[in-house]
């Protein structure tokens, strides 16, 4: 009779501090939603999606409206690239996002009149928007991503 004994006391005891890693991710999470955030100011910087895609040029009307002859994209008062943050939310999830009311509809585009009218009948917005995604994953950011991650596990052993 052949009698074989593994001794998998390592790799049980792998297991379980990997298992008691994943119960709390925010560490990592952290790191993530850095990594996300800084792919949204690049956004701004660049004047694109995070994805690389330029964002369309402002319409002549908004040009014309604008003060001075800095004419940045979503960054006329630059509220919104401030407003920009990152939150991890519980043990394995993080938020990235802004809670300006108007940042949706700049991320997404609106058409004319999507939001209603006015008291006095005019279109809510006046014209037509079109998205310039300003959240998103770049392929930096996806990269980091993976070596936060990486990291992050391979403290196990």
């Amino acid at each position: 009779m052949i009698t074989i004994t593994v001794d998998d006391d390592d790799v049980i005891s792998g297991l379980h501090k990997l298992s008691d890693r994943l119960d709390d991710m925010r560490p990592v999470m952290a790191e993530i939603g850095e990594a996300l955030r800084e792919a949204s100011m690049e956004a701004f910087s660049d004047q694109a999606s995070p994805e690389g895609a330029a964002w369309r040029p402002l319409s002549p009307v908004t040009v014309a409206r604008r003060r001075g002859t800095a004419h940045r994209i979503l960054q006329d008062t630059g509220v919104l690239r401030q407003s920009i943050t990152r939150d991890v939310d519980g043990p394995r999830s993080v938020v990235v996002g802004s809670r300006v009311e108007y940042a949706a509809t700049h991320q997404f585009g609106a058409r004319k009149g999507a939001f209603g009218r006015t008291s006095r009948g005019a279109p809510i917005p006046w014209g037509d928007i079109p998205a310039r995604p300003f959240l998103g994953v770049s392929a930096e950011a996806r990269s980091e991503i993976v070596d936060a991650i990486t990291d992050w596990l391979g403290d196990v052993t």
